[in-house]
């Protein structure tokens, strides 16, 4: 049976979000205008690391010999995680209603030391933390990531350039090749990343692998998935009221099979990101 959805498809891959790029005020020798960017939520910040530095190169504060760039982006006075795709930021940030524009600063040098992020020095980071990401999926999904390392040099870094230049039919079109053998008939076969903020930890991320199908063949649903997963947030048989799980600025219904969204709501890292948001962060 055919899988895909691709009206569903279609409108994650169309999801948007406009941002408003500042330059840190620490940074700027000479006024600057704001950068605005309708963007993907696919995307990752980084993938417009480009566009931000040719906008704010001629007002940034000069520097000695060489400048060396250590990119960071803040909301509101909290580092974002550049490796993480921008719906996932997006969902974690503002739930299902996120404002337009969407104010990110922008930092090229330097990170503060107590940062939960890394500084960004270049699209070959994103590369790196991209391709390590497709790996640890695929080898969830198809229990080995061979298929990987016998792609073509050329295909591999067409795949790449395909998710640097953010062109999603190419990047779902490569994919489901790789996945081919997929058959969602092992044990624990997917590849979910549940990202669950609370004031004590607004970076918690959980890697659960889990089953698409019972042994006997019934289809597993999200609802079944975390009451196993995480079932604090289920009271008889119902999730806690005030509890969210998101996807892409969309709330998840909990009848939703695992294999459909597998197939249908992974970003470019062939991960499902789903967000967990409390009532706690849900109010924030």
């Amino acid at each position: 049976a055919e899988m895909i959805d691709k009206e569903a498809r279609s409108a994650m891959q169309g999801s948007r979000v406009l941002l408003r790029f500042r330059l840190s005020s620490d940074e700027v020798a000479t006024p600057a205008e704001p950068l605005f960017i309708l963007a993907q939520r696919m995307a990752y910040l980084s993938s417009y690391f480009s566009d931000a530095h040719s906008h704010f190169e001629a007002f940034l504060v000069p520097q000695m010999g060489q400048p060396s760039f250590k990119l960071w982006f803040e909301h509101d006075g909290k580092p974002l995680k550049w490796h993480l795709p921008l719906g996932v930021l997006c969902d974690l940030l503002f739930g299902t209603e996120p404002p337009s524009p969407v104010d990110i600063t922008v930092h090229f040098f330097g990170c503060p030391d107590k940062a939960p992020v890394e500084p960004f020095t270049g699209l070959s980071d994103l590369q790196k933390a991209w391709s390590h990401e497709l790996r640890a999926s695929l080898y969830l999904q198809l229990g080995s990531s061979n298929v990987w390392a016998r792609l073509q040099r050329q295909e591999q870094q067409k795949l790449w350039e395909a998710v640097k230049n953010i062109d999603l039919e190419t990047v779902a079109s490569m994919q489901d090749g790789l996945l081919a053998g997929r058959t969602f008939k092992r044990a624990r076969n997917l590849a979910f990343r549940f990202h669950i903020p609370s004031a004590a930890d607004p970076h918690r991320m959980l890697l659960l692998p889990g089953p698409a199908f019972t042994e006997a063949g019934g289809q597993i649903t999200l609802q079944t998935f975390l009451e196993e997963a995480l079932p604090p947030i289920f009271e008889a048989g119902r999730m806690v009221e005030g509890v969210e799980v998101l996807s892409q600025g969309l709330r998840i219904p909990l009848e939703t099979p695992l294999w459909w969204l597998q197939v249908n709501v992974a970003y470019m890292d062939q991960f499902v990101h789903l967000v967990i948001r409390l009532p706690s962060s849900s109010d924030a």
